[in-house]
């Protein structure tokens, strides 16, 4: 190190925390001899590992080099000293991406990680988390648009919102169920016939906007329904067994 060309000396050096070497003596300035001072940028190659996890879709920019896939990627950082860094970041990339598939009367969450749970929800009210449904499957007690909020331990993801139309009107059989339902519409009482080999099920009422308005027990293989109380308008009636199974119709009260 010369600070102006001449006659430099050294008296003490001491190593910093930081690898850097400062420097203590004199220098000759032409006319007299003056205290120097110099610190060197001693440059220490370093290494780094780190693990990162992100989720579908997200990407991982390192420098200049960005990352979509899992994998272990090398880089190497230049720091503001001219010093370089060898980083190697192991990323994984979660693959959840909610989907769904329509069938019949439900809709069902596919794709999805063992250990997910879901949140159905309602696309035309602001996606409006729907109140106790929180099962893979979705069956809806009212026509509109529907999408599922699927979450794992470390990403979340909202499929795509689905149009969904309940069951037609008129006179309605079901063959998992062995039911017709009569008349529809009806402007009074309402006929649930099962077959002769039916099990005992139940039934509930719903409005428009989802609200639970009558519910009961199927306990014969005819039940009579009185609905003469019951506002004009569309229902829907919700059928399950005791094994789990369940459908919903949609009524008209005229």
């Amino acid at each position: 190190t010369s600070f102006f060309n001449k006659y430099d000396e050294l008296f003490s050096m001491i190593l910093q925390d930081d690898h850097k070497i400062v420097l203590a003596g004199t220098t000759d300035n032409g006319v007299t001899r003056d205290f120097a001072l110099a610190r060197l940028e001693n440059c220490i190659n370093a290494s780094s590992e780190v693990s990162i996890n992100l989720c579908f879709s997200e990407t991982l920019t390192v420098g200049d080099n960005t990352y979509s896939q899992s994998g272990v990627y090398q880089d190497i950082i230049i720091g503001s000293n001219g010093c370089n860094t060898t980083l190697t970041t192991t990323l994984f990339i979660d693959t959840l991406q909610a989907a769904t598939n329509v069938s019949g009367q439900s809709i069902t969450a596919i794709n999805y990680p063992t250990n997910a749970t879901f949140q159905w929800l309602d696309c035309t009210n602001n996606f409006t988390p729907i109140i106790g449904e929180t099962n893979a499957v979705f069956i809806p007690v009212i026509d509109g648009n529907y999408a599922v909020l699927v979450s794992n331990s470390n990403c979340s993801d909202t499929s795509d919102c689905v149009n969904f139309t309940t069951t037609g009107l008129g006179i309605i059989s079901n063959d998992k169920f062995n039911a017709t339902i009569y008349p529809n519409p009806t402007n009074g009482i309402l006929t649930i016939e099962l077959s002769d080999t039916f099990n005992e099920s139940s039934y509930s009422f719903f409005d428009n906007l989802g609200r639970q308005i009558l519910k009961g027990s199927l306990l014969q293989k005819k039940t009579l329904i009185d609905m003469n109380n019951i506002n004009n308008g569309i229902y829907h009636i919700k059928i399950l067994d005791t094994y789990g199974n369940q459908r919903t119709f949609k009524i008209i009260k005229e």
